[in-house]
């Protein structure tokens, strides 16, 4: 797989690429910029996340857990990369990190600016969780 940071071809299986460049505090997402949190399921298609799943159970949206991983796992992804936000605000809950222990999928949480070229540059099968602020 090519770094998705151009225009090369990349692997079939992720059909949409972080390429990093920040804008503020959006995230361009293959050419699109999306200036709102997102997932990118493991068949590429990028979604818009629903906060409300989280603050209903949390009372905010920076608690990420297993009702919310869920959605993004579908796919069945070996991976999925977390953007914990601007400054790593967000956070994966306990009961996040045992869904995905017991589905054996692996993770990585990071501050969405370092979490780039971590997917990009992953070979798995991946989806992400891409929170755009704080």
């Amino acid at each position: 797989m090519t770094q998705a940071l151009d225009d090369e071809t990349y692997d079939k299986e992720v059909c949409v690429r972080a390429d990093g460049e920040a804008e503020g505090r959006r995230k361009r997402l293959d050419g699109e910029v999306y200036d709102r949190d997102v997932y990118i399921l493991a068949g590429g298609e990028v979604k818009k996340r629903k906060k409300r799943v989280a603050k209903e159970v949390y009372g905010t949206s920076h608690k990420i857990g297993p009702d919310e991983l869920a959605r993004i796992c579908k796919g069945k992804p070996k991976i999925v990369f977390i953007g914990t936000g601007q400054q790593g605000v967000a956070e994966l809950t306990e009961e996040g990190r045992r869904y995905l222990e017991t589905h054996k999928i692996d993770y990585a949480a990071l501050p969405t600016p370092e979490i780039v070229a971590s997917y990009n540059n992953c070979e798995k099968r991946k989806a992400a969780l891409i929170h755009v602020a704080c």
